[in-house]
């Protein structure tokens, strides 16, 4: 290897060389308080205890999405309360709040696809949680926007890993035939823990402030930290642990030839993924719909309060309740339909178009139409009877139409897509155009108008699924991929 391209090994290792410490101190105190951690599955695991306690971090970890868009806690300028009235905030300075979370979780995403190769996941996950509690912490001590923007970052980039990882430990864990299913079921606690989190940031802020909300999240996250990074961890099937014995076997599992680090890792991963154009589909037909999601979210509340003339707490309960029962029927719904129509990608994609489609009418015309606040929610049930829908087939098809190794950056890329391309700059675009025109009814309509999109996308994948290969209880892909990803001068250099 040459002098400039040794430099350039060094500087792509730079972010992962941050973090190695941390990482390997967590692991050798675990291995000494469990130094039997070879290929056995802890005593503690059971498929169900698993789910049961991804569901946990989950619930948890949008606990607090909830909570920071919850009226109590946001606030609001007249009457001045909340973060928006203490910080003076405008509503596109309020809207970057939600989008600087979300970089946050996205550019930690990246790094775990690296991170993922030489330590142990379930640890990873109890490492971003504890982040995610300092950060919760951070919040509540915030003294204005900027402090609040980092404080926010900082959650996000903790909540990463939940996000990325607990979908191929439960595609690992999962019955055969009823993966869609269990994927509902994990899919239903983000949107339960953003609904609660509507009701809890109002009943906490209207006793004790908005501050204290974000200091008893971070205390409930406590034991999931130190359960997560202190009990026998459960692996991922596929992945190798390097060995000691072979500095190279790293470089080789990850696919990157001469390059290390989490650059080269991710570039190579990436090129791997953008060769399964029904992954690609499905991650990017999402976008729009978690557009609507973000924006839903963090707006809902306001904009129901301010279009109806309803009182805070009232659009508060009622947006969340509405969304606690169209995400349980939602996204079990759609992983109960998808298994009895049959579990494929072409039934995925089928299942994702006509969710959205009709996500897209019931929206419109809730935002456009409706005149009294029932009629709104009720139409409004609908559109995200439909968002939600479409849930469990998106994560089904990330994790079949990848081969096994590629799971978890399956999952980054997935984070990456629909975050940066969907609900980071649906709120504060949302704000801006409230800002401007003024009026929610026009605002929100015209962000729902880009799940034309989604349609479109999903039409598009549908025949495309039918031909495309399946990676559910394959062999090993990973040294077909790499041999085929080799460039001739490689290959030349092999031989």
């Amino acid at each position: 290897m040459d002098p400039g391209s040794r430099s350039r090994v060094d500087q792509d290792s730079l972010p992962t060389s941050l973090v190695d410490p941390l990482l390997e101190s967590v692991e050798a105190t675990a291995d000494l308080l469990h130094p039997s951690s070879t290929s056995s599955l802890p005593q503690w695991y059971t498929p169900h205890r698993l789910m049961a306690l991804f569901c946990s971090i989950l619930f948890l970890a949008y606990l607090d999405m909830g909570c920071f868009a919850s009226n109590g806690v946001n606030g609001s300028l007249e009457p001045r309360m909340g973060i928006q009235g203490d910080f003076n905030l405008s509503y596109f300075a309020d809207g970057v709040l939600p989008a600087a979370f979300m970089i946050g979780l996205m550019g930690t995403s990246a790094l775990l696809t690296s991170l993922t190769a030489r330590f142990n996941p379930f640890r990873l996950i109890g490492i971003g949680m504890a982040l995610w509690g300092i950060g919760a912490v951070a919040c509540g001590l915030a003294q204005g926007f900027w402090t609040l923007l980092v404080a926010r970052m900082l959650v996000g980039s903790g909540e990463a890993s939940i996000i990325t990882l607990s979908a191929p430990f439960i595609d690992d864990a999962a019955p055969p035939k009823a993966k869609s299913r269990w994927f509902a079921f994990l899919s239903v606690f983000p949107s339960l823990g953003v609904a609660a989190g509507y009701f809890y940031g109002e009943a906490v802020s209207e006793a004790y402030g908005w501050r204290v909300p974000f200091f008893l999240e971070a205390t409930f996250a406590v034991p999931v930290v130190a359960f997560t990074l202190l009990a026998p961890p459960v692996d991922l099937k596929g992945r190798s642990k390097p060995q000691a014995s072979d500095p190279g076997t790293e470089a080789d599992k990850a696919g990157a030839g001469d390059t290390q680090g989490s650059r080269s890792v991710l570039l190579h991963d990436m090129r791997i993924l953008h060769r399964h154009p029904v992954f690609l589909l499905n991650a990017y037909g999402y976008v729009p719909i978690q557009a609507c999601l973000g924006a839903f979210t963090y707006w809902g509340p306001k904009a129901a309060m301010q279009i109806f003339d309803r009182p805070k707490a009232i659009a508060d309960n009622t947006i969340g309740a509405l969304t606690i029962c169209t995400s349980i029927a939602g996204t079990m719904g759609g992983g109960y339909l998808l298994d009895k129509m049959g579990s494929s990608l072409q039934n995925g994609m089928t299942l994702s178009a006509a969710s959205a489609a009709v996500a897209l009418v019931a929206c419109e015309a809730a935002f456009l139409l409706a005149r009294s606040f029932v009629v709104f929610c009720a139409v409004l049930g609908v559109g995200l009877l439909g968002l939600f829908l479409a849930t469990a087939p998106l994560y089904a098809v990330s994790m079949w139409a990848v081969p096994a190794e590629q799971r978890p950056s399956s999952q980054a890329l997935l984070v990456i897509t629909m975050h940066l391309c969907g609900d980071v700059p649906a709120p504060p675009l949302v704000g801006a155009l409230q800002g401007v025109l003024l009026n929610w009814r026009y605002s929100t309509a015209i962000l729902v108008a880009g799940l034309v999109i989604s349609v479109a996308l999903y039409s598009i994948g549908i025949p495309l699924a039918k031909s495309a290969p399946d990676y559910r209880d394959m062999p090993s892909c990973q040294a077909v991929e790499n041999q085929s990803l080799q460039s001739p001068d490689e290959v030349e250099e092999a031989h």
